[in-house]
């Protein structure tokens, strides 16, 4: 694979889509930092759709479609895309499956024995935090002092 800075100025006069995972491709130990957000909005001012593809759930998806500078959002592993119009404020939801199937497929999870558990209930038994080597690091903080120059356009 060849530097991007190789690549011929006429095609990157072309491109008119980004798409990209985000675990571990836009994020940097679990975290997304500020230079990976301020990289999508350099895209859209330039015209270039930004549209991440991830495995995570639909809550998740909904906030990043809302919250980050993408153009739209595909979400568990191609289930549905999201796309938010910010002047209508208004989510665009397109779904893989049919409301039928998807229907269907919420009564299946129902009949599972134990049930699953609902997002934000207690777990049936207090999980316990694990042994710190298991635990996420934490990115450095930043030094206290001066903030950085606001990015001029």
């Amino acid at each position: 694979m060849q530097p991007f800075r190789h690549f011929p100025a006429a095609l990157k006069a072309r491109i008119l889509y980004v798409l990209t995972d985000i675990d571990d491709t836009l994020t940097v130990a679990g975290r997304l930092p500020a230079v990976a957000l301020a990289a999508m909005e350099d895209l859209q001012a330039a015209g270039i759709r930004v549209i991440p593809i991830t495995g995570r759930p639909a809550g998740w998806c909904d906030h990043m479609a809302r919250m980050w500078p993408v153009d739209g959002l595909v979400g568990e592993n191609g289930a549905f895309y999201f796309a938010y119009d910010a002047h209508k404020r208004q989510m665009l939801r397109s779904y893989w499956k049919s409301e039928a199937e998807r229907r269907e497929d919420r009564r299946r999870l129902a009949d599972l024995d134990p049930p699953p558990r609902r997002l934000g209930s207690a777990p049936a038994e207090p999980r316990r935090a694990g042994p710190p080597a298991l635990l996420p690091p934490r990115l450095p903080r930043r030094p206290a002092g001066r903030l950085p120059e606001p990015r001029r356009r």
